[in-house]
């Protein structure tokens, strides 16, 4: 699977977030209801896209991996954040976008899969910085199925000394 690469300007985002691991990542639904619920809290919302933005993600602390997760909006403006909800300022980066079509049930196993596999043959390196989903009007969060992009900071990995290029003379 070959990602579409992106170059995004920096954004804000207004959601309400909870730490995770492998084992309570199926609790990221329950925020998104939580979240949905609570929309009309906030103001200055800019367009229709939702995002879930993975923050600190750490498989290398020991027996508990884990990651903070924010299922947020963009806005215009932070005058006001509600009770219980985070501004969060998403900095403008390359980006590679890998995209999810199906039922949100096998979205982990996609996750998964781009992180061990897509990304690394894509010849990319994550850059420590904010990834997301970005959900549009293809997907339904009614009926759980739709299309999401996955959006990674990323840098292009350097070739190997002596391939490719021209070299110094």
């Amino acid at each position: 699977m070959e990602p579409r690469l992106c170059r995004r300007d920096d954004f804000t985002v207004v959601g309400m977030g909870a730490h995770f691991t492998p084992e309570t990542r199926p609790g990221i639904g329950d925020l998104w209801q939580k979240f949905a619920g609570r929309l009309g809290e906030i103001s200055r919302r800019r367009g229709t896209l939702s995002f879930g933005i993975c923050l600190d993600a750490d498989t290398t602390c020991g027996d508990a991996p884990g990651f903070i997760y924010v299922a947020a909006v963009e806005v215009e403006g932070i005058e006001h954040i509600p009770p219980g909800m985070q501004a969060l300022s998403i900095p403008a980066n390359s980006y590679a976008v890998f995209t999810w079509n199906g039922h949100i049930s096998g979205f982990p196993d996609f996750i998964t899969a781009v992180w061990a596999h897509h990304l690394p043959a894509a010849h990319l390196d994550p850059i420590r910085a904010p990834d997301f989903e970005l959900y549009d009007e293809r997907f339904d969060p009614l009926t759980g199925l739709g299309t999401v992009e996955v959006w990674i900071p990323v840098r292009q990995r350097a070739a190997p000394a002596g391939v490719g290029g021209s070299g110094a003379r």
